[in-house]
């Protein structure tokens, strides 16, 4: 089976196939074989844990509505508060917008990004809405 070319197989579309084929993988052992070059961990990290300009993943729960702002051009940057183990946080996320009526009161967000903990304001540069999305995520370097 390792040496089962993948183009027998009637599933795999041709756009597929050829991804696939420039990155080296043509069989169903190479399949196997191709292993993420990096995993990005997303393990919540409790508020006072956090240390300022490091990267972190929080959890909590919107506590406003969200207000976008357009600082010029293609900028904008949407403003909210969440919840994050008893205390309010300032969370700021550029260009997501369209997530705007998404973002609703109580509603559970996870949140990876940078804290000013003087400030008690996040730059997020992920949301999930999902609570039981995984904390470690393999990271593939497909062409």
């Amino acid at each position: 089976m390792n040496g089962y070319s993948l183009a027998h197989l009637d599933y795999i579309n041709p756009r597929t196939l050829n991804i696939l084929k420039k990155n080296g993988i043509e069989t169903v052992g190479d399949l196997l074989t191709y292993y993420p070059h990096r995993y990005d961990d997303y393990t919540i990290t409790p508020f006072l844990e956090a240390v300022p300009e490091e990267t972190v993943t929080i959890q909590g729960f919107v506590q406003s509505r969200p207000t976008v702002t357009t600082l010029r051009g293609n900028l904008n940057v949407m403003n909210f508060f969440v919840e994050v183990d008893g205390f309010n946080v300032r969370v700021a996320i550029f260009n997501r917008h369209f997530l705007k009526n998404k973002i609703n009161f109580k509603e559970y967000v996870r949140l990876t990004g940078k804290f000013d903990l003087t400030k008690r304001n996040f730059t997020a540069s992920e949301i999930s809405f999902d609570e039981f999305s995984s904390n470690i995520q393999p990271r593939y370097n497909i062409k």
